[in-house]
């Protein structure tokens, strides 16, 4: 049985003789060199471990090995998870300049129809103003010529009729006065009209402006959309060499 654990029978290694009692006494506790022999080593060749002694130093070199080769698998992991975090980012960051790009040009759009829609009220307010004192003008105008042809007849009656002169001539004065301020309603109309007028052209060009600014903008989502995917591709592939990292790390 002890020679089936290696233990040396034929050379009686596993006896200690007298005179090795001295020699064994001053022996260092282990040997200070691979060629030398301490107390450890002689009882490693009397128990018969010492065979194990390459096998245990292939091991701790392997186990070299392995840690090393696990240091560098945790290192790519590592690797991974970062590049994993920088696509994540500017993915959302492309998602939420793309929602706010949409959102600012619907409003803006939004404010310029509802200008647009009041000028275009206030405009034909004003026109049906300058329509209804372009009408009042011709009655004075009118009336104005009628009583010119009044005047004219009456002239020759002036001198009976002098009291009824002066009420027409008070009357011509007066629609005088009202025509004239007719005419400066007509003028002021006539200016808020043209003006705006002007405003309507610059808000259409305006519009057709931000109209072409929106569909610049409705192709960004396209673009945006290409990109998120690139970056959704890229990002899927870095996760699967992950998986595949830590697969290998753990075989």
């Amino acid at each position: 049985m002890l020679r089936s654990h290696g233990i040396d029978l034929d050379h009686n290694r596993f006896l200690i003789l007298q005179g090795e009692v001295e020699q064994i006494a001053m022996m260092k506790p282990k040997g200070l060199t691979e060629h030398e022999s301490g107390m450890l080593e002689y009882l490693e060749d009397i128990i018969g471990t010492s065979r194990y002694k390459d096998p245990i130093e292939q091991l701790s070199v392997k186990v070299e090995e392995y840690t090393e080769m696990r240091k560098d698998k945790l290192n790519r992991v590592r690797l991974v998870e970062q590049e994993k975090l920088k696509l994540e980012q500017p993915m959302r960051e492309a998602v939420e300049l793309m929602n706010l790009t949409n959102v600012t040009l619907r409003t803006r759009n939004m404010l310029l129809q509802k200008y647009i829609h009041e000028t275009n009220k206030m405009i034909e307010a004003k026109t049906k103003e300058m329509d209804e004192l372009k009408e009042v003008l011709a009655k004075i105008d009118e009336k104005l010529s009628k009583i010119k042809d009044t005047l004219h007849e009456k002239t020759t009656e002036l001198k009976n009729g002098t009291q009824q002169y002066d009420q027409l001539s008070k009357q011509k004065d007066e629609l005088g006065e009202k025509l004239q301020q007719c005419k400066r309603k007509t003028v002021t109309a006539q200016a808020d009209l043209t003006q705006a007028n002007k405003k309507k052209k610059n808000l259409d060009q305006l519009l057709e402006q931000e109209k072409g600014k929106l569909i610049d903008f409705e192709l960004i989502p396209d673009k945006n959309k290409r990109e998120i995917e690139d970056c959704e591709r890229l990002l899927e592939k870095h996760r699967e060499n992950k998986v595949l990292a830590e697969e290998e790390l753990q075989t």
